[in-house]
């Protein structure tokens, strides 16, 4: 299923199409947030000691996912995930693990103090049993407005490609108007190894110093995939000159899921 909710997108205002191959549907969803629709993402970048990894993914996976689970249901949280790095040059010494948590809009935003109240959804466990601040330390809060999200299914590696765009704005368009349909064509085909696909800007912080602004995510079912993707031997690749001339890589890394909820899976998932 091909949706669209862009309408400045040329397969705009909610089109849908279903498409069988081979007897399996092939399900490929598209939202496209712009700014003014006013969804925000946070990323939470967090380093974990070693030796508290396994309890910190305890916690988060037993209680705090559950918490995403209820402020979903409530419209208060569109999605949570937390993700661990699999690759890094000094590793004890920087983020190993990250938090995505996307929010509808401000007001959530503004009010998610309530929204990660455990007593709300744990009135009888003890705090000492759900925290997880005193296991780690945070080492960056990021904000993004994400323009585009593409999948065919929920990814297990993610690839973030972090750039620096000298023209952010041109950047954005190249990748919405020439990238996008391209990964489009590969997915819904079949062809490539790529199951889903993120463009977004960093809002916050930012500055002449800042070393990125905006990210790209491809997504991918197997680590082996993240370290290279595929687009089939009949790709006929975009020209990527005008993007060389607008942007560069700063840094690549990736992440291999922990556990993530969202509208789709939130009353199914376990």
């Amino acid at each position: 299923m091909l949706e669209v909710l862009n309408p400045k997108h040329p397969y705009a205002r909610n089109m849908k199409i279903a498409h069988l191959r081979s007897s399996l549907l092939v399900s490929l969803t598209v939202a496209v947030a712009q700014p003014l629709i006013g969804q925000i993402d946070v990323v939470e970048r967090r380093y974990v000691p070693q030796e508290n990894i396994e309890a910190f993914i305890h916690r988060e996976t037993t209680y705090w996912s559950e918490i995403a689970k209820q402020a979903i249901r409530d419209g208060k949280l569109q999605r949570w995930s937390l993700w661990q790095q699999v690759d890094g040059f000094d590793i004890d010494n920087n983020h190993n693990f990250i938090f995505n948590f996307t929010y509808p809009d401000g007001d959530t935003l503004d009010n998610a103090a309530e929204i990660w109240d455990h007593k709300k959804v744990f009135p009888r466990v003890n705090p000492s049993r759900i925290d997880t601040l005193s296991l780690s330390t945070v080492k960056d809060v990021l904000f993004y407005y994400r323009y585009v999200f593409v999948k065919t299914e929920q990814a297990q590696y993610i690839r973030v490609n972090f750039s620096k765009a000298s023209d952010l704005t041109r950047y954005l368009e190249l990748e919405e108007a020439v990238w996008l349909p391209f990964v489009m064509e590969r997915m819904d085909s079949g062809k490539t190894n790529v199951v889903s696909w993120t463009l977004a800007e960093l809002v916050m912080p930012r500055g002449a110093n800042a070393p990125y602004n905006a990210i790209t995510v491809d997504g991918f079912r197997t680590l082996s995939g993240a370290l290279r993707s595929t687009y089939g031997d009949d790709a006929n690749f975009p020209d990527f000159e005008e993007f060389r001339a607008v942007h560069q890589k700063v840094a690549i890394h990736v992440y291999r899921l922990i556990k993530a909820v969202n509208p789709e899976n939130v009353d199914s998932e376990k």
